[in-house]
């Protein structure tokens, strides 16, 4: 933080017991300090996202140890807290056996595994402009760095898979041969329904629709909860699209600020007709 002229003093509150902190709002960054010892506690990092809402990525440093002059922690937690969901959730706990000051490293051991051989492409993590910080944590959680492209109209292929249901197109939004994501439009008389909803697709696959089949999407199915499935699902809910939801994942789904719902369950499934087809 020291070449920012943004960062300032201020208060966190937990439990109704106030810790001092700094904040850099440039790196959205937040340090919080436990009172006693007034070393880094958490690392806080305020996060959209799409499911969640407004989410906090706590990284919680404790059991510090003096190596050489230095203390360092020794036990590290990743916390994320949502609370539209009442999310408390650990992504990482681990202890920290040693730690060694300037150790030696051959001169090839950060290079990686070369880019042929990964599915993830050799560049750390970063933001991508229109995409959520929350997003990223979900991605870069999986280990699967930063794999997002240029969402467009123009980059999109369709085709219609089956020949006796024209209705039925499959939007290819990535062609990776690895990771590549796949969306069902099916189209009625008067609407179109979207299966999945990976991010940063939601508009070119809508612009798809109405220039293409001119008519407007009116339901979207996400297949899981997975973000390259369900990532641009709250971009659908914004254009008044509703969605067609297992009713065991209702509790879930219905953080998603002014969403409406379609359910379904194992006994009363969730039919769409018209005289041409139904799904």
């Amino acid at each position: 933080m020291k070449d920012t002229k943004s960062i300032s003093a201020t208060t966190v509150e937990f439990n109704g017991i106030e810790f001092t902190a700094v904040r850099d709002p440039s790196r959205e960054l937040t340090v919080i300090f436990d009172p006693k010892t007034s070393l880094p506690y958490i690392i806080r990092t305020i996060e959209d996202h799409p499911i969640y809402g407004e989410s906090t990525k706590d990284l919680y440093l404790s059991s510090y140890k003096v190596v050489q002059g230095i203390k360092f922690a020794h036990t590290v937690q990743t916390i994320y807290n949502s609370t539209t969901q009442g999310l408390n959730a650990v992504l990482e706990d681990f202890i920290i056996d040693k730690v060694i000051l300037n150790p030696s490293f051959p001169s090839k051991f950060f290079d990686g595994i070369s880019e042929d051989r990964s599915l993830a492409p050799k560049s750390a993590p970063k933001k991508i402009p229109g995409i959520s910080a929350g997003l990223m944590t979900e991605y870069n959680s999986n280990m699967l760095g930063t794999a997002l492209k240029n969402a467009t109209i123009e980059n999109l292929k369709v085709e219609t898979p089956v020949s006796d249901l024209p209705q039925v197109h499959w939007v290819i939004v990535d062609d990776d041969n690895d990771l590549g994501v796949k969306q069902m439009a099916i189209e009625f008389e008067h609407e179109g329904i979207i299966l999945d909803a990976p991010p940063q697709w939601t508009k070119a696959v809508m612009q798809w629709v109405a220039k293409n089949l001119k008519k407007p999407v009116t339901y979207v199915a996400p297949s899981h909860h997975h973000r390259d499935h369900a990532g641009g699902i709250d971009k659908y809910v914004e254009a008044c699209v509703q969605l067609i939801v297992p009713e065991v994942a209702f509790d879930f789904w219905s953080s998603i600020p002014v969403a409406k719902f379609v359910t379904f369950n194992q006994t009363h499934p969730y039919v769409h007709r018209d005289g041409k087809i139904q799904a």
